[in-house]
């Protein structure tokens, strides 16, 4: 290292920062493709709608800047409305913005329900980023969370509607 050089910082949120980043950019269009108004009003008007895939990219688009100005509070209302819908990249996106708190208000219980409950419990990927943030709560705090997923689960079996034929 040079001197007067600081050594890079890396812990467990910047862990959860470029795993939001890189869930961000599978999703969002390429950096050099306008967006066009129509397609942002399409958008918003499909989320209107009830559309859980159309929540979920419009508020990507609020949280990257992309298309629309940055607003954290709206895209936090748009992923809880996709992920009460059970769109699980929703889920695991609003579960890692939670977690990590630096642009939203930290909420790591919130954030393990949501995270836990985006994939099944078979998915290695999901289940390391779980072990990463309970190491970083209490038991009670896991113990809450597990439950709140649960009872969420239950509650969304409960009203589940058959696939259509």
């Amino acid at each position: 290292m040079q001197s007067g050089a600081r050594p890079v910082k890396r812990g467990f949120s910047g862990c959860f920062t470029a795993l939001a980043v890189m869930a961000l950019a599978v999703h969002l269009p390429a950096a050099d493709s306008p967006c066009s108004g129509t397609s942002v009003e399409k958008l918003k008007k499909s989320a209107t709608e009830g559309s859980p895939a159309a929540q979920k990219d419009l508020a990507d688009l609020l949280v990257e800047g992309r298309c629309a100005p940055r607003d954290y509070t709206e895209a936090l209302r748009l992923y809880r409305l996709s992920a009460g819908q059970n769109h699980h990249s929703a889920q695991y996106t609003l579960g890692l913005l939670l977690s990590e708190g630096s642009d939203v208000p930290k909420n790591v219980v919130e954030g393990y329900m949501w995270i836990r409950l985006s994939a099944p419990p078979s998915d290695r990927h999901t289940r390391d980023v779980l072990e990463k943030l309970a190491k970083t709560m209490t038991r009670d705090q896991v113990k809450e969370a597990q439950r709140d997923a649960v009872a969420w689960m239950r509650s969304h079996l409960e009203h589940a509607q058959p696939p259509p034929k």
